[in-house]
């Protein structure tokens, strides 16, 4: 018997959602060049376990028998009482884009997906880098609770070396805000992912910016992990610095687990609950 695709998360990823379904397998599907290696050089995913095998396949495809599947576990739901309130949205997705850049066919299936979740009631947290492609989504109807979710930790204006170097080929930084306004405008709840903070007056000024457009409910913020340029970074001057940043603009977040001992001491890690 498949494990459930509608899953709790555990470790890292649960402070990002405690229920997610991730709808492909392989890497994220925005490459434009070489299919094999990640569109962002940070990637979390190419680092998982899984991927390090010598057989993965990192075309990005849907999971098995995916709809098939997703229909009968909703169904199934339906049949218990339906999704409890409280459990919050399902997040899509973590282990790769729901939105594949340039693959319509990918993204219609993350729409029927996304159909057959609302029809049983269970609304969703988009999490897209592909803001060009959001607006699909964005522009339909909502259930209470659903969110849409960018990631964004690089200044856009004008983009620097940084950006190119660390998403190479990554989608536009610009087009993700562009869908931040969309969703704001529409009503629906949005939130940023700062994470992994590379670049720290990059990642400072992503908040700033946010705050000053006013379409962003509250931001998530981690530090770069497993990778050599993170020792290269001052993380206790990020967090004093952060800190700073966060009580002059006002903004709302979560500070994640990895980079709270990098806060001056004392200082809420979480103030999302005064939205």
């Amino acid at each position: 018997m498949s494990a459930p695709l509608i899953y709790q998360p555990r470790g890292r990823a649960r402070e990002y959602s405690p229920w997610a379904l991730n709808l492909f397998d392989g890497l994220c599907g925005h490459q434009r060049r070489d299919m094999t290696v990640p569109a962002c050089t940070y990637c979390f995913a190419a680092q998982l376990p899984a991927a390090r095998r010598k057989d993965f396949d990192p075309t990005c495809r849907p999971k098995r028998d995916l709809l098939e599947r997703l229909k009968r576990e909703c169904e199934r739901i339906v049949r218990a009482g339906g999704w409890p309130q409280e459990r919050g949205p399902v997040l899509v997705s973590f282990t790769t884009d729901p939105l594949p850049m340039g693959r319509k066919d990918l993204q219609n299936t993350t729409g029927r997906a996304l159909a057959l979740l609302h029809i049983a009631g269970i609304p969703v947290t988009l999490l897209t880098k592909n803001g060009a492609d959001a607006s699909a989504w964005i522009t339909r109807s909502h259930l209470p609770g659903d969110e849409f979710a960018t990631s964004i930790v690089f200044d856009h204006r004008p983009p620097g070396r940084a950006a190119g170097y660390w998403e190479g080929e990554a989608p536009n930084i610009f087009n993700r805000w562009v869908a931040l306004c969309e969703a704001h405008d529409r009503g629906l709840p949005t939130w940023v992912s700062v994470e992994p903070v590379i670049v720290p007056d990059e990642a400072l000024e992503v908040i700033r910016y946010g705050q000053d457009l006013g379409v962003v409910g509250h931001y998530r913020i981690g530090p770069l992990n497993h990778h050599p340029y993170a020792e290269t970074v001052d993380w206790r001057a990020f967090g004093e610095r952060l800190a700073q940043t966060l009580v002059e603009t006002g903004a709302r977040y979560l500070i994640k687990h990895d980079l709270r001992s990098f806060m001056p001491v004392g200082f809420p890690v979480d103030n999302r609950k005064e939205e």
